[in-house]
């Protein structure tokens, strides 16, 4: 198990690339609609940033198209 915070993109890269991943599953989005109404930048940050990060960190190791 690797536990690491998606905005570390460090750590996501010694990840990926040490371990040899080959696929991801991401399940660590907020979805509480009511909270995310009260603190928009906390889920845009989560949601959005730390997704977007993921996804750059799989396309530098080869995991996502080029």
């Amino acid at each position: 198990m690797i536990v690491a915070d998606l905005k570390d993109s460090e750590r996501l890269d010694h990840a990926l690339i040490i371990h040899r991943i080959e696929a991801v599953l991401h399940f660590a989005a907020f979805a509480y609609v009511g909270e995310s109404v009260a603190d928009p930048g906390k889920y845009y940050q989560n949601n959005l940033a730390a997704t977007l990060n993921l996804m750059e960190r799989m396309r530098r190791a080869g995991l996502w198209p080029q």
